[in-house]
């Protein structure tokens, strides 16, 4: 009996370092604040810099902060998650100035500059065109049918794998395509796709795979999660590059420069994924130079009266004017201007490494889908179809080919 009581002392002891393990969050000032007094808690701060703050706190925290952060400013993300103070800290000491970690280079800089705003051409549009928006709803509605999508599931790692495989089948005829998996430290891979250009400088295309239930997910030993279909959240907008994928490989184009689409792990919990490709993406001695960013981010709920929106936080000015202009020429639909009010998606972790990056979204901040984050987050909130998201899915087409023309 002694030895039973051992065993199960000690199971308790194992379970409860599960739960209580530690998570380093860097968080902007303001919103930590709003966090603590709307749960209530206390959380130990670490260390204070440049607007932000490094808290410590236990895992099962980072889905409540999410959920506080998703509730008061409408979106997702709004922090970044550290397995350790030591990364926490650096990250810290990096950020210059709120919002931008690292200054853009003087080439991307020039390379913003160059960006053409008024011609259209025949070819381009003819190309956009070819988007449908039946091959983005069977995507939403395969990727919405798995329990969720969570970082630390299985169904999660199986999306994943998942949309891996589509991504392989859809460039199968193109010689100068490769699609890998990014491992991380948690269960869950992100997901590459390379299309090898005649440069190697490169532009980026990505959105995050993973979903959250906020409040139904419980972190003890052994759950597997609350039900997160995650149709719009972010279901649309993987669909919707895989969508730009398969028209841009049926055109055989090689383009001039390196194209990656990316699929995020882990960004309901503080960006992890994200965060963890900019940095290598963006060391000294990395094959490719990334010279812009896009994120795709929900873009199936049309809850606005323009049909697109341009966040204008944590990206560039010159990038988001120059994806006006493609709206205005491939496009042809309304579009406007909103903002997050704090890092709310992958996008803030390429703005942060230096790179110039961009966040069409699909309804203003006040009229986004209220059901993200719930079961009720289902293709049949956006009426059964992904007649919106195909705006999106345009947009992106105009974006490489706009981008392959030789400057």
């Amino acid at each position: 009996m002694k030895r039973i009581y051992l065993l199960l002392a000690f199971i308790s002891v194992f379970a409860i370092a599960k739960i209580e393990k530690k998570n380093f969050l860097v968080i902007q000032d303001s919103v930590s604040e709003l966090v603590q007094k709307k749960l209530q808690k206390h959380f130990i701060v670490q260390e204070f810099k440049n607007g932000h703050q490094v808290i410590e706190v236990n895992e099962s925290n980072v889905l409540e902060i999410s959920e506080v952060i998703h509730h008061t400013f409408h979106k997702c993300g709004g922090f970044y998650s550290f397995d350790s103070r030591t990364e926490a800290s650096k990250y810290i000491s990096d950020l210059s100035v709120p919002g931008k970690r690292v200054p853009y280079s003087e080439k991307r800089k020039n390379f913003l500059k160059q960006l053409d705003q008024k011609s259209k051409f025949k070819e381009i549009q003819s190309i956009v065109d070819e988007a449908k928006e039946i091959n983005i709803r069977e995507m939403i509605e395969k990727l919405s049918s798995y329990h969720n999508r969570f970082y630390q599931s299985q169904t999660g790692v199986d999306a994943a794998k998942f949309i891996a495989k589509k991504w392989k089948e859809i460039t199968k005829n193109r010689e100068d395509a490769e699609v890998t998996l990014y491992d991380h430290s948690w269960k869950q891979p992100s997901v590459i796709l390379k299309i090898e250009g005649k440069s190697k400088e490169a532009i980026v295309i990505g959105g995050h795979l993973d979903s959250i239930n906020g409040f139904t997910y419980q972190m003890s030993f052994g759950t597997k999660g609350g039900h997160a279909p995650g149709a719009d959240d972010n279901a649309s907008g993987i669909a919707t590059i895989t969508e730009i994928i398969r028209v841009f490989a049926d055109s055989n184009i090689i383009p001039e420069k390196t194209i990656f689409f990316m699929g995020y792990a882990a960004e309901e919990v503080g960006l992890k994924g994200s965060k963890d490709i900019a940095a290598d993406f963006t060391k000294s001695n990395s094959d490719y130079e990334i010279m812009t960013a896009l994120q795709f981010d929900m873009t199936n709920f049309n809850g606005s009266d323009k049909k697109i929106f341009l966040i204008d936080d944590n990206t560039s000015k010159d990038l988001n004017d120059y994806l006006g202009s493609l709206i205005d020429r491939y496009v042809d639909v309304e579009w406007g201007r909103t903002s997050c009010g704090y890092a709310c998606s992958d996008h803030a972790s390429w703005n942060n490494a230096g790179v110039p990056a961009a966040f069409p979204f699909e309804a203003a901040k006040s009229k986004m889908n209220k059901h993200i984050h719930t079961s009720e987050d289902v293709l049949a909130q956006s009426n059964g179809v992904a007649d919106h998201a195909l705006n999106f899915a345009k947009l992106g087409l105009a974006y490489i080919l706009d981008l392959n023309k030789k400057q």
